[in-house]
């Protein structure tokens, strides 16, 4: 019995070394846009007013595969972890660009946090970047073109809730 156990504890540690490998070399892809530049935004003020006061809007914006039901399951399976995050609501946005080959990063808070709240979005920072990577690239004409998006959030009681995106 006690043979066994030992057999399957080195089996469970075995699995998990190499699935935490796994996600570590396939989260060590860099982010890399297919024009030098972006020159394209989703159509946002916020994003107009922080990243994005010079870029053209794309025909068609960039957008989650499966849509927002999909992308709100991802999130639906986060509690935050920091015990501020219980008994507040707030907003939180953070820009990223989809590259034209629908691959997120270059992800940004667009507000600065202070006291217990920065922890806090620091946290959902870190969730975000490791959303998956199913996006669809915006459209300008006829091309897939790198853009500009916006997340937005409004955290309560240490959920993720009401997650939307600019379509």
């Amino acid at each position: 019995m006690k043979t066994k156990l030992l057999s399957l504890f080195g089996l469970c540690l075995f699995s998990c070394i190499t699935l935490a490998q796994k996600v570590t070399n396939e989260k060590a892809k860099p982010f890399a846009t297919c024009d030098k530049s972006i020159k394209f935004t989703a159509d946002d003020k916020w994003l107009k007013e922080k990243v994005a006061l010079n870029l053209s809007t794309v025909d068609t914006a960039a957008t989650f595969t499966g849509g927002i039901d999909e992308l709100k399951k991802y999130f639906a399976q986060y509690r935050l972890t920091d015990p501020k995050s219980r008994g507040v609501i707030f907003t939180i946005r953070i820009s990223f660009a989809v590259n034209c080959k629908g691959e997120a990063g270059d992800f940004q808070p667009l507000m600065e946090y202070k006291n217990k709240l920065r922890p806090i979005s620091v946290e959902i920072l870190k969730i975000v970047k490791n959303m998956p990577q199913n996006w669809k690239p915006a459209i300008k004409g006829t091309k897939e073109v790198d853009s500009y998006q916006i997340l937005e959030f409004i955290v309560s009681n240490g959920y993720l809730d009401k997650v939307s995106y600019r379509q």
